[in-house]
């Protein structure tokens, strides 16, 4: 049999979990100013079961600063290739992708190639790359002041 301080621990979770899971969903993080800092302080009062529930809190929303993000993006290795073989004849695609994985497993990597070639190949994959910026929103936290059971 749980104690009264189980019980009140057990009941006290489940409204947490409960309140946590209902503001995921609800919270609007748009309507936040980013670099704001605000003074809170909630009462949530409830029902668990027929257990009664009482939290009070204190403290600071703080809203951090956005910021932003430079990404770049390189295209997929296997659509690059495929459209590399597409430009060869069907003699030569076949003969490639005969003699390739067998000089691979012989040598464990690839075998040269002309320099000149390596370099033209590099300089695509750079032009080939796109650059993007992405909006980072700033992190949302509370420092609690002051706990309550209620």
């Amino acid at each position: 049999m749980a104690t009264n301080g189980e019980r009140k621990a057990k009941v006290r979770a489940i409204a947490l979990a409960a309140l946590f899971y209902w503001a995921r969903r609800e919270q609007d993080r748009d309507s936040l100013d980013a670099g704001s800092e605000t003074p809170v302080e909630l009462t949530i009062t409830g029902k668990v079961g027929r257990s009664s529930f009482a939290e009070q809190v204190k403290g600071r929303l703080q809203v951090g600063h956005d910021s932003t993000v430079a990404s770049s993006r390189g295209p997929d290795d296997d659509h690059l290739l495929a459209l590399v073989l597409a430009n060869l004849s069907k003699k030569a695609v076949n003969k490639l992708t005969e003699e390739l994985p067998a000089q691979f497993s012989a040598l464990g990597e690839l075998p040269p190639v002309d320099s000149a070639l390596l370099s033209k190949a590099q300089r695509l994959r750079e032009r080939l790359r796109t650059r993007t910026s992405t909006l980072r929103r700033g992190s949302v936290r509370l420092e609690i002041e002051q706990p309550v059971s209620v």
